[in-house]
């Protein structure tokens, strides 16, 4: 599977466990409603360790940057105009 979709699956599946957890913490007490608060820690956590993970690799797999080359200064000094 896409590492991409992989990743934002678990962050909407997040943000969807948060959403119905305040819709569920209006009706029931907290102790009905506390696997969805566990649902959206560990989606998030998830999704943070994925994108530090993809992030990673695509530095990895990416070719050393080369500095520019610096602009050469003239030497001589210019000619006062007159």
């Amino acid at each position: 599977m896409n590492k991409k979709l992989v990743e934002t699956l678990f962050g909407f599946g997040a943000l969807g466990c948060l959403v119905l957890w305040v819709l569920e913490i209006q009706r029931v007490p907290f102790k009905d409603s506390y696997w969805l608060v566990m649902g959206f820690v560990a989606c998030v956590l998830i999704f943070q360790y994925l994108r530090y993970k993809n992030n990673e690799e695509a530095a990895a797999n990416e070719p050393p940057k080369t500095p520019a080359p610096k602009a050469i200064k003239p030497t001589l000094p210019k000619k006062k105009r007159k």
